[in-house]
């Protein structure tokens, strides 16, 4: 932000000598000379490994408060706004395909929340939930009721108040569940489960197409980009081996 701030201002101010400099009002533009500050490099995102996932799903998860909401993160690869913003409606738990909508976020102002917006991008159709999913997000609802922040047209995941949950405090609270599921580092950012959702599902599928059209990419370029390493190694060979032997044989 600092350093868009001096951009700008150094735009405006080289704008002005350049214009007063072709009027002859001064000799030599001395904007031109100055140093801007250097970008910083762009954070390295990461993935959840195999192994990690499986810390997440039998440690961390379940012994979280609210374990649907990790859920749905990792199998539906929501960015974090879409994941605070996701409100009832847009969630069918009930049918015989069970699915959610991604319709809108959350958008804030200085890290509050101020409405509803439309999403980054939009899906072309919505995001078939797995069973685990289902199952958390039946419980969730139950609860909810029970503690009276149940909201046909509201939030599904909400603050004690009913209100919607900050993508700040959603940072931090994913944090400690990295924690609590004993993964290393303690530098995990929730959008690294968007990262995990591409990883993970890319590499069973297969087929960059679908993963894009899951995570609202415009083209297989972004997705390639958001994929990471989630085996230790890679069976590749072993199964092409497997398979030309088969037929060798």
């Amino acid at each position: 932000m600092r350093r868009a701030r001096s951009i700008t201002l150094w735009t405006y101010l080289n704008q002005a000598l350049l214009f007063a400099q072709r009027r002859g009002m001064v000799k030599t533009n001395p904007a031109a000379d100055v140093l801007l500050p250097e970008a910083r490099p762009a954070r390295k995102r990461k993935s959840f490994t195999l192994p990690e996932v499986e810390a997440l799903l039998r440690v961390g998860i379940p012994q979280d408060r609210r374990p649907a909401l990790w859920m749905i993160g990792l199998t539906s690869g929501l960015r974090p706004g879409e994941l605070v913003g996701l409100r009832w409606p847009y969630l069918d738990i009930d049918s015989d395909d069970p699915c959610l909508e991604v319709a809108e976020r959350d958008a804030e102002v200085q890290h509050r929340y101020v409405g509803q917006a439309p999403p980054k991008t939009l899906r072309k159709a919505a995001i078939g939930l797995h069973p685990l999913a289902v199952a958390a997000l039946r419980r969730h609802r139950s609860e909810m009721i029970m503690q009276g922040l149940y909201d046909s047209e509201g939030f599904v995941f909400c603050t004690r108040n009913g209100t919607a949950i900050s993508v700040s405090n959603l940072r931090r609270d994913f944090k400690k569940l990295c924690e609590r599921s004993g993964l290393s580092g303690k530098d995990w950012t929730t959008y690294e489960l968007r990262h995990s959702f591409v990883s993970l599902v890319s590499d069973q599928l297969g087929d960059l197409t679908k993963v894009a059209d899951l995570a609202g990419h415009a083209d297989t370029k972004t997705t390639e980009g958001y994929r990471h390493t989630v085996r230790a190694a890679l069976p590749h060979a072993v199964d092409a081996w497997n398979r030309l032997l088969a037929q060798a044989s």
